[in-house]
């Protein structure tokens, strides 16, 4: 794969490490600190990394965005409603509980989206 414009191959494939997941490349070959320092002194890496972290800033936002409307359906959601059988569970306080488990994570998931996309 032919390098990108102004980057070095080290620097192309650190970089294109990012594409394969968002983890970016596994620890043993990051570059050193020292490395790492020099190459951020070039304006070209400087902005190929930013573009990463715009590109990954927009996916998050997606996801987020994707899941809200799952989450809110799950904290209004009455028991029996997601599919399963209202006496699947052995014991009714057993199945409360678990609504009840749901819901606050669903809470949870829409205070995480609201703060992430009204920041």
């Amino acid at each position: 794969m032919p390098r990108i414009e102004g980057l070095t191959n080290q620097q192309s494939a650190f970089l294109r490490a990012f594409r394969r997941t968002t983890a970016g490349p596994p620890p043993q070959r990051w570059p050193t600190p020292t490395v790492l320092r020099r190459w951020l002194t070039k304006p070209a890496f400087r902005r190929a990394l930013s573009e990463i972290r715009e590109a990954i800033e927009f996916q998050t936002r997606f996801h987020l965005v994707s899941a809200s409307p799952s989450a809110a359906y799950a904290l209004v959601a009455s028991p029996g409603d997601d599919g399963e059988p209202a006496s699947a569970a052995a014991d009714p306080a057993d199945a409360a509980a678990a609504a009840a488990a749901r819901r606050a994570q669903a809470a949870d998931l829409l205070r995480l989206i609201e703060r992430r996309l009204n920041r």
